[in-house]
């Protein structure tokens, strides 16, 4: 819990850095309205609204760790103001070109940046890192880049389900994006991707990987393991929803599990994220112990001085 002497010496920079967001939103307001209708009418984005929120989070949890010695830095705060709304504006010269909106928020984020090592200096900004670099999940992906992640989950959840119904001695045959079952054609259509579960996915993981996890490299093998997790979670989706159509009754093809069953295999991919992390965080003990055994002594035997048993016998 921070002192109230240091809570009244960081009462200034508080109100900077509200202020200096404040007026960041207001000059970028229509970037920052056009974002925010895009997340609510837009089921691609509908992720963006959470960014904030768990960034804000993730600083007030972090408080005291993060502002303990904050001291403000225009000497670096400024000039990333000023890149940002350099950048602001020159996307607003091109708002009618894709991926204007991309370039806007970028620079909004930016601004925010600027404004935080402004308020609170370069020693908070560092240890505020993660939900500060956060924030750039709030960028929207350009509509085509987005299709073609959408356009290799479908691809990839395909090919899985293909391999599980062949495992399971299902008569299949594939062609691109669509399953030829007994009965039944199945088209994954891109509302079937799992773009939206991809996104909270990888959300979720980079937070248990900030709060779980040490080691960069960790992290990075976390990261990299979220995508096939995802596409995982969607074939076993396509599998059980086909499997139950065909052999139990076919208007699970049209149920409730099909349209609003998505938590269910979501909370699946969090089951599978679980073990993971614990292998993780069993390499992170692992690697520390293995260093510790292999480290130089420290402390006066490690200056040079022999251990206590060897001085009494060369005496």
């Amino acid at each position: 819990m921070i002192s109230p002497n240091i809570s009244a010496r960081l009462a200034p920079a508080h109100l900077c850095f509200a202020l200096l967001c404040l007026l960041s939103v207001a000059v970028s307001w229509t970037s920052s309205s056009a974002l925010v209708r895009l997340s609510l009418h837009d089921d691609r984005y509908t992720h963006l609204a959470a960014v904030p929120i768990v960034s804000l989070v993730v600083l007030c949890l972090e408080r005291v760790r993060i502002f303990g010695k904050s001291r403000y830095c225009p000497a670096v705060g400024v000039p990333l103001l000023l890149l940002g709304l350099v950048m602001y504006f020159c996307a607003g010269k091109g708002l009618w070109l894709a991926g204007s909106l991309t370039l806007a928020v970028v620079a909004l984020v930016i601004l925010w940046m600027g404004a935080f090592i402004l308020s609170y200096g370069l020693t908070s900004f560092r240890k505020a890192a993660f939900p500060l670099f956060f924030l750039f999940l709030l960028v929207p992906l350009p509509a085509d880049f987005l299709a073609k992640i959408v356009r290799g989950l479908q691809a990839g959840s395909a090919e899985v389900a293909y391999r599980m119904f062949r495992l399971a001695g299902v008569p299949v045959l594939k062609d691109g994006v669509a399953l030829s079952l007994p009965g039944v054609e199945i088209n994954i259509a891109p509302e079937c991707s799992g773009i939206r579960s991809s996104f909270a996915l990888i959300m979720a993981g980079m937070l248990a990987g900030h709060e779980l996890l040490r080691l960069t490299s960790r992290q990075i093998l976390l990261a990299m393991c979220l995508v096939p997790i995802v596409i995982f979670k969607n074939a076993v989706r396509i599998f059980c929803i086909s499997m139950l159509g065909i052999y139990v009754d076919q208007r699970f093809f049209f149920g409730n599990l099909h349209h609003r069953g998505g938590a269910v295999f979501a909370a699946l991919a969090l089951l599978i994220l679980v073990p993971v992390l614990v292998l993780l965080q069993r390499s992170e003990v692992a690697a520390a112990n293995h260093a510790g055994r292999s480290a130089p002594r420290t402390g006066l035997i490690g200056h040079g001085h022999p251990p206590p048993a060897e001085r009494e016998s060369e005496s």
